[in-house]
């Protein structure tokens, strides 16, 4: 089975390590971000099968022109 990536961005630590922690068990290699800029900086380096982000604005970055 190929690996999985998934790339999980959420300005709140402890949900990160959560989600990451749920994740690996399953098999999935998981990269982490704190915000939305680096989970783009992240993207532009790397494919990612899933991105998997904060609903209520991951740091800003909606706010951003």
């Amino acid at each position: 089975i190929p690996q999985k990536y998934v790339l999980v961005a959420d300005d709140s630590h402890t949900t990160r390590q959560i989600e990451k922690m749920i994740l690996e068990v399953e098999g999935y290699n998981v990269t982490l971000a704190c915000d939305g800029i680096e989970a783009l900086e992240k993207v532009k380096q790397q494919r990612y099968d899933i991105v998997i982000t904060d609903t209520n604005n991951v740091c800003g970055i909606w706010e951003q022109d």
